[in-house]
């Protein structure tokens, strides 16, 4: 397509960029949303969040839309952003409202709503600058350990030892 064809369908690029983050935002959001309405326990709510967002990281296209959707927000400006990082909270608050769920329960540490989210997030999204698919471990398998790390922790319950 030409450079004319495209802004025939586009006021800039700024709009380009904006309906990319867009669009990935109601993927994710969608994804994320019908992992909410399916698993009732919070915990395996949050580990099929976590698994999900790295099949985003997988999946050839969807891979290059996660990066621009994650980095490329602060090249917006006005409505455009906000629009955007109205998706990016919404995904914090799915997060965010899990991990919630959880310390109601009393099935996690007594830690920030807010901090374990953004943790959460956090670990996941540099996940996809390392990833590579004929790399030693498979996103299955980075899926499987960071939900074990980020819902367990790191080192063993009391009375087990490291080895």
């Amino acid at each position: 397509m030409t450079s004319s064809a495209i802004y025939n369908h586009f006021e800039d690029k700024e709009q380009i960029l904006f309906i990319i983050i867009r669009r990935t935002g109601e993927k994710v959001l969608s994804a994320l949303r019908e992992i909410d309405q399916e698993f009732e326990d919070p915990a395996e709510c949050l580990r099929n969040f976590i698994t999900r967002m790295l099949y985003f990281f997988k999946e050839g296209e969807a891979k290059k839309e996660i990066a621009i959707f994650i980095e490329q927000v602060y090249y917006l400006s006005g409505e455009y952003k906000e629009k955007c990082y109205q998706q990016h909270r919404e995904i914090f608050e799915l997060f965010q409202t899990k991990v919630r769920e959880l310390r109601i329960q009393k099935q996690s540490n007594p830690i920030s709503d807010t901090v374990a989210a953004f943790g959460i997030l956090g670990a996941m999204n540099w996940v996809y600058l390392w990833f590579k698919d004929d790399g030693a471990m498979t996103i299955e398998d980075i899926a499987e350990d960071l939900s074990r790390l980020l819902l367990n922790g790191l080192f063993p319950g009391p009375g087990k030892s490291i080895s």
